[in-house]
């Protein structure tokens, strides 16, 4: 056996940093505690002092002069590659259950990720990656309890036939890495060397003393990148060099992170851990903080600090300081609040231990009661950004009217910040049916100095050039943001677009330009319309221009529903039926970000039921020459007229032509997930009940009622496309059920069914690999 030096697989090695996300905002602070009495170490803790950081650079640690050294070569029997298994018709032969081949094995941790998520069937109610997964894991316990034995090669080697990265990580493919990477530190009984190269693994140790001189222990922050798998590892060392795991704390593949063992907090004299989770390429923007023991061999987590996504972006930092000098450091979390207008704050959380657990003391929580972070809240329609509760319409009138008083030329942040107020203001004035005082508001905005403030010279000729109303006011300047580039607003009315986490563009907010969607909801509270008058000349009472679309009697009643749509910036698809001398309004589509060139209208009866559904194609264009077409099925349901299907298209639809089966119609999944729902008395959503028993097969835990509830729910299942990823995933578990349960004949004869009902299904794959011929 080669001598080499200790956890040779070191620092030198490339690290790919988990993906990163970032978006912006305010999210409240997430902590998890574990409250305990600092406990009595039954082993010798760590000294306080003795510790360096955990760092990408090399530690200088103790070192052995190595017997050997020769350059570590991947293990001379390399994995066997993965064959396909067939889809097989079953022949009249008869099958037995048998232990996992080990090939089959290793293609099948594969479809975890590649057949389950690559395909997104996780996504649908009907098949769970978790439920695959716990079933390999168990497979895997129950198969291979001596050690898995090409684990070394999941480490050295990438042994999937595919190229991708995993994007889901099996619960088994974990556990396989592991044992690999202990393996592979005693095959060649690594000491320290940089020498070692393997493609796509970051690993770098720190020693642990627990005061014994043979009885070392290591914590490991190992990150398998090719797997998207990191986290940290604590080894123990017996007194003959051999290492064994002895606890480990893994972490979202899309967080990196650091760690150090300086700071006692607790003041018992010995160093706590404490780990710094990131979340970036660059790794600068942390995102949490843990606070753990390392006693009883195994990580205790103490406090835990999460700042979840929106403060991924540098909003936040964090010192270690005692402050109150008395021995146990203080966590200082300082924040950096903003609002949009100007409104910026500073906010400071301190963790201290008092004996028993941390307590968190807060300067800074609120925002500062100002006139621009009044205007902020004015706007924003909440105290917080993130807050579920909106202010009224009458609360935000008289936060921006009490704003106003306060803001002047010389205090304001800019001319053109004044004059954005009074857009808003005058807004929320015509919202409630004041127009006169939104014109009084808007014609002050006319003496505002023009020179050098582009928003107010774009609003005054805005204004000039459309004197009619405040509503087609704001429409023209809502639609015209490309006529601010170049105002001093610029941070005030951009928001920023996302892509996985991303900010990849910023683009200007028409809705800050002026809030045209608020208006139009506001003042169609505030006014009834006459069903007395058509929709056409009722609109046109409230300054709102309607184009009619199509006209008929839709639903049961006698009276005439009107389909059509509000003439604006960004068109809304509205359908109004009569009720109690008033329209009634059902809000069916809003165009974004596209013209609405022409449209379509058929009225059919797909279901032959009487009940008539509209089909309505909009041509569309949303930059030269990009013209589609998006076709909605709108019906009647028990909450009005809605739009419960779309269909969007390249070419012209010829809409008589059109089948219910070619809308892409998530109502028609919600609907049978709902019925199941409803018909089987479930109380959580159907994929809770369905990962539940599925671990209650797992642990035969009650299988006579878990046995019914399978046979019940697979009864119940409507003979629907969307819902067969469910019907084998139930298939395979009663099998399953009986294969734990030792009857063989019945299991057997379950899992050829399936195989034969649905030879492409990940699940069929997973019994396939299970039976061999008798």
């Amino acid at each position: 056996m080669r001598k080499i030096p200790l956890l040779c697989v070191l620092i030198g090695l490339l690290m790919v940093v988990g993906c990163a996300q970032e978006d912006e905002g305010v999210s409240e602070v997430v902590e998890v505690e574990t409250a305990v009495t600092t406990p009595t170490p039954t082993q010798t803790p760590i000294p306080a002092t003795s510790t360096p950081s955990l760092t990408d650079t090399p530690l200088q640690m103790p070192t052995e002069t190595p017997t050997s050294t020769e350059t570590i070569v991947p293990s001379s029997t390399p994995l066997p590659t993965p064959t396909p298994l067939p889809s097989v018709p079953l022949a009249d032969g008869s099958y037995k259950l048998a232990e996992y081949d080990l090939e089959n094995f290793i293609h099948l941790i594969e479809q975890c990720n590649n057949n389950i998520e690559h395909r997104h069937e996780d996504c649908n109610e009907g098949t769970s990656s978790l439920n695959y997964d716990r079933i390999l894991d168990n497979d895997f316990k129950r198969f291979f309890t001596d050690g898995f034995p090409e684990a070394i090669t999941f480490v050295e080697e990438y042994p999937f036939q595919s190229n991708e990265y995993f994007f889901y990580v099996p619960q088994v493919l974990q556990t396989i890495l592991l044992q690999g990477l202990i393996d592979y530190i005693n095959e060649y009984e690594i000491i320290i060397s940089p020498d070692v190269n393997i493609p796509d693994l970051y690993f770098s140790p720190l020693p642990v003393d627990f005061g014994s001189e043979h009885n070392h222990k290591w914590v490991i922050h190992v990150s398998f990148s090719r797997y998207n798998l990191s986290g940290w590892l604590l080894l123990g060392e017996d007194e003959d060099g051999t290492y064994h795991l002895l606890d480990f704390l893994m972490i979202d593949p899309f967080y990196s992170g650091s760690a150090n063992i300086e700071y006692d907090f607790t003041g018992d004299g010995f160093s706590e851990m404490m780990t710094i989770g990131t979340r970036s390429v660059t790794g600068k923007h942390f995102t949490s903080i843990d606070i753990l023991l390392l006693q009883n061999e195994q990580f205790q987590l103490l406090k835990g600090i999460s700042f979840g996504y929106f403060y991924a972006n540098g909003f936040v930092d964090h010192e270690i300081i005692d402050a109150n000098q008395n021995g146990r450091p203080e966590i200082h979390v300082h924040w950096k609040h903003s609002r949009r207008f100007e409104c910026f704050w500073e906010q400071t959380d301190v963790y201290e231990w008092d004996g028993a657990e941390f307590q968190k003391t807060t300067t800074g929580g609120e925002a500062p009661e100002t006139a621009v972070c009044n205007v902020a809240q004015g706007i924003n329609g909440r105290a917080n950004v993130r807050d579920e509760v909106e202010f009224s319409l009458n609360v935000r009138t008289s936060i921006l009217e009490t704003a106003l008083q306060e803001l002047t030329m010389e205090n304001a942040p800019s001319i053109d910040y004044l004059a954005l107020v009074h857009v808003h203001l005058a807004m929320m004035y015509a919202g409630q049916g004041e127009d006169e005082k939104a014109i009084e508001l808007l014609a002050n905005i006319q003496e505002f100095p023009s020179v050098g403030n582009q928003y107010v010279q774009f609003v005054n000729e805005s204004w000039q050039a459309n004197l009619v109303s405040p509503v087609q006011f704001c429409n023209f300047i809502n639609g015209g943001g490309e006529n601010g580039l170049s105002t001093l607003l610029g941070t005030e009315i951009e928001q920023d677009l996302y892509y996985i986490g991303y900010p990849i563009y910023q683009e200007f907010d028409p809705e800050k330009i002026c809030p045209l969607d608020d208006l139009i909801a506001n003042r169609l509270n505030t006014f009834t319309l006459d069903a007395k008058k058509t929709p056409v000349e009722a609109f046109a009472d409230i300054d709102l221009p309607f184009v009619p679309m199509l006209t008929g009697n839709f639903d049961e009643d006698s009276q005439i529903e009107w389909l059509g749509y509000l003439d604006l910036n960004e068109p809304k698809i509205i359908l109004a039926d009569a009720s109690d001398n008033e329209w009634t309004l059902n809000s069916i589509y809003n165009v974004h970000s596209s013209d609405l060139v022409d449209f379509q209208t058929y009225q059919t009866d797909f279901n032959s039921d009487g009940q008539t559904e509209l089909v309505l194609s909009l041509e569309l264009i949303n930059y030269p020459d990009n013209i589609f077409y998006y076709v909605l099925l709108i019906e009647k349901t028990e909450a009005g007229f809605e739009r419960t299907g779309g269909l969007s298209l390249k070419e012209t639809p010829v809409l008589d032509s059109i089948q219910l089966d070619d809308f892409q119609m998530q109502h028609y999944q919600t609907s049978i997930w709902t019925l199941l729902k409803d018909e089987y008395g479930i109380e959580d959503d159907l994929r809770t009940f369905v990962n539940e028993l599925a671990q209650r097969v797992i642990d035969q835990e009650r299988p006579l009622s878990t046995l019914t509830d399978l046979e019940t729910l697979l009864s119940r299942l409507p003979d629907d496309a969307e819902v067969e990823p469910l019907r084998h995933q139930l298939l395979f578990l009663r099998g399953y059920h009986y294969e734990l349960s030792g009857e063989e004949e019945t299991a057997v004869s379950h899992y050829t069914t399936l195989i034969q009902q649905a030879p492409d299904s990940p699940w069929s794959w997973l019994a396939w690999a299970r039976l061999k011929p008798e």
